[in-house]
């Protein structure tokens, strides 16, 4: 948990949430079931790293982070 909030800070200045955790969890959750179901269709009993599709995933997609004027009128 504390390498991913080093990770968000890292790469934006930003703080974490305590929510954070759980949403990845979360989403991480997911993608295991999608890699088990994978596996399992490869009638294999063991979830490999090929298992884990990265299709939908903006992996190249460069970092852009917006700030607001929070002296703005």
């Amino acid at each position: 948990a504390s390498k991913l909030k080093q990770y968000i800070r890292a790469r934006s200045g930003m703080n974490t949430s305590d929510g954070v955790m759980k949403a990845l969890s979360d989403i991480v959750r997911h993608l295991c079931d999608q890699a088990i179901r994978n596996a399992a269709a490869d009638e294999r009993k063991t979830v490999m790293d090929r298992d884990f599709s990265t299709d939908k995933l903006e992996l190249d997609r460069p970092l852009r982070i917006r700030r607001r004027n929070r002296y703005a009128e």
